[in-house]
């Protein structure tokens, strides 16, 4: 993956998903997106404040959008989006140590009438800080 942005790291876990390789999106889904697509809101991204200054640990807070044509593929394929973002603590990306991540429903499953598609939400939190390997 190419992106070296905060945004990797919604990004790489997402994309190892088959059904989601090339198709999510920032901020918004295309026009005429065929399903099953995802798309991500940058929220939130902060470190930590200290009678010091910054700390090292930083926090990251997206809303993650999955859409898909039918409501059993939307559970299928947000079993596998929760399963790969919880694979990434512990792990480095894009220099960044994750340590934690948070994923909860941010609102009831969505029937998009004008076009059949069905969409959930989750916020997704991720504390982070600088890896100190090169």
């Amino acid at each position: 993956m190419a992106e070296k942005g905060i945004e990797s790291l919604i990004l790489w876990p997402l994309e190892r998903i088959a059904d989601f390789s090339d198709n999510v999106y920032p901020s918004e889904a295309l026009k005429n997106a065929a399903a099953p697509f995802g798309f991500y809101r940058l929220l939130q991204d902060e470190c930590e404040q200290t009678l010091d200054g910054d700390s090292e640990l930083c926090f990251t807070r997206f809303e993650l959008h999955i859409v898909t044509r039918t409501l059993t593929e939307l559970g299928e394929l947000c079993d596998a989006a929760r399963a790969e973002l919880r694979r990434i603590r512990g792990g480095t990306i894009s220099g960044r140590f994750v340590e934690r991540v948070r994923i909860s429903l941010a609102s009831p499953d969505l029937h998009e009438r004008e076009v059949g598609y069905f969409r959930r939400v989750y916020e997704v939190e991720i504390w982070w800080q600088e890896d100190a390997e090169p």
